[in-house]
């Protein structure tokens, strides 16, 4: 008869096979305990489990990697994505010294799949922003600007999906992917608005209790800082807020007109255009992975009931 302990950590463990199995991501055992949602949970109890559910046939494990059974083959992909990842780091850190140092931006995030240390061959590096208060639409769209002209509106290292002002730190989308997402945030400037953001998020322990801290290794300073503050000095009063509601309505026209499929409800899910919160995602990723998430744990349920999964 398996004790509850033993079930609610085996439960856990899947819970966190599973999530990153969507991404065909399969994980060390170090990795499984930093994301899993029991805080300090030893080492010795967390190897003993995995190997019970080794035995069971729940999971597989290959070169120290483990996943669900059946996706051997995902352990070569995530050591080909890793290596590609590491060379993707150093672009997404040069990218953020020049995102930096444009007017009103005032921290920067790596995040999406770059944050996990993976890339596809045809990936984006993904960033998070946090711009000063009353310029957001302003700093993003001249960041917009940009990638449509040096960079050829090219975003396989540029793509800027997600920003908020910093009177705005708190997420209020709460679940399993949300958290995620803030928790494997790479910061690469401002390190101090950086760990207030974290902090004003704390609801994310709730989901990962263990995670570590992230690296500092890639945080830089802008370029041309007393450019930076002059061009922010010029519109800082009527002129900028002005040209602030321009950028914000002619973005809202822009999504509406190309995303008119939509309801209305979709559409501000994946396009949120508040004054001072901003995200862009054409596919509902959150919504495919919190429902594939919810298929396999449905399985996990079985276990309270002592059976295998199959």
């Amino acid at each position: 008869m398996k004790s509850n302990e033993n079930i609610t950590i085996k439960k856990e463990i899947l819970k966190v096979i599973f999530y990153f199995d969507i991404f065909k991501h399969p994980l060390k055992i170090d990795e499984i305990a930093e994301n899993i949602g029991i805080k300090n949970v030893l080492p010795e109890v967390l190897k003993v489990q995995i190997e019970s559910l080794k035995a069971e046939g729940i999971i597989s494990e290959r070169n120290g990697f483990i996943f669900t059974k059946g996706k051997e083959n995902t352990v070569e992909d995530r050591v080909s994505k890793e290596e590609r990842a590491k060379t993707y780091l150093l672009k997404a850190k040069r990218m953020s010294r020049i995102i930096a140092s444009f007017p009103f931006v005032r921290c920067v995030f790596i995040s999406g799949s770059l944050s996990k240390m993976t890339m596809e061959k045809d990936g984006d590096i993904d960033y998070f922003i946090i711009t000063s208060k009353g310029r957001m639409w302003l700093a993003k769209t001249l960041l917009i600007l940009f990638k449509k002209t040096a960079l050829l509106n090219s975003k396989k290292y540029f793509c800027v999906n997600f920003f908020l002002s910093d009177d705005n730190l708190h997420i209020k989308n709460r679940n399993h992917f949300t958290a995620t997402e803030i928790t494997y945030l790479i910061p690469t400037y401002n390190l101090q608005l950086a760990g207030d953001f974290l902090d004003a998020n704390k609801w994310t322990t709730d989901f990962y209790p263990n995670f570590r801290k992230r690296d500092i290794d890639l945080v830089v300073r802008p370029y041309f800082v007393w450019m930076k503050g002059f061009i922010e000095f010029l519109f800082k009063g009527v002129l900028g807020k002005k040209l602030e509601e321009a950028c914000h309505n002619l973005h809202v026209r822009h999504k509406r007109k190309k995303f008119k499929k939509l309801s209305k409800e979709r559409f501000n899910h994946q396009f949120k255009s508040e004054k001072n919160i901003s995200n862009h995602f054409p596919v509902d990723y959150q919504k495919i992975v919190l429902e594939g998430l919810e298929k396999r744990l449905k399985g996990v349920e079985l276990l309270e009931q002592g059976t295998i999964l199959s």
